[in-house]
């Protein structure tokens, strides 16, 4: 009948696998460059290489960056010109961290360039909340406080509006104080509109 044995190993079977794994080293060794470049052109290797710098300087994932903007009075006094600083945002909240930040006042480097801020030292942040792309952002009644600066409130205002706006993903910014707004106030103390 048959002479060999049942359990014998059959050569075609390692055969098979030592051509596999050659074709896959030499497909591999032939597409080594492709795929290093496409790596390199993809902007992978940036990131790659900023997240070691931010890890070895001590910024931990969760840390973000944003602006805020203050104005800097031009020479002629009537008018600013508005500067955005970048600030570090620590927390999951970067819009409201973005804004206590702009209550705080002026950064170092933003007093050494002239810049000021004509939101009042009373005004504390209420809330902020985001809807349709929109941010309503609510102050206490110390934003209202008038100055001489700023009698109608419109430059506080642009400080607001362009800091939560450095966002591309925001349409528009809705000022409120104590829940009103702030459009509706100045309205009602100047008589005019509705």
């Amino acid at each position: 009948m048959n002479d060999r044995p049942k359990n014998s190993n059959h050569p075609w079977l390692l055969y098979g696998w030592l051509t596999v794994v050659v074709i896959s080293a030499i497909l591999l060794v032939a597409t080594l460059p492709r795929m290093r470049t496409a790596f390199e052109e993809s902007g992978m290797a940036e990131l790659v290489k900023q997240h070691i710098v931010l890890q070895r300087s001590g910024d931990t994932p969760e840390t973000s960056h944003a602006s805020i903007v203050f104005p800097i009075p031009r020479a002629d006094g009537r008018s600013h010109r508005f500067v955005s600083y970048p600030i570090k945002i620590a927390g999951n909240l970067p819009r409201h961290e973005a804004v206590e930040k702009l209550l705080a006042g002026p950064p170092r480097e933003a007093l050494a360039e002239g810049a000021v801020t004509y939101i009042p030292s009373a005004t504390s942040l209420r809330g902020l909340t985001v809807s349709n792309q929109i941010v309503f952002v609510d102050f206490s009644n110390g934003f209202l406080e008038p100055t001489e600066e700023d009698p109608d409130m419109d430059i506080r205002s642009a400080q607001v509006r362009r800091t939560l706006m450095a966002n591309q993903s925001i349409r528009d910014v809705v000022i409120l104080v104590e829940g009103v707004p702030l459009e509706r106030l100045k309205n009602s103390t100047t008589g005019t509109g509705q």
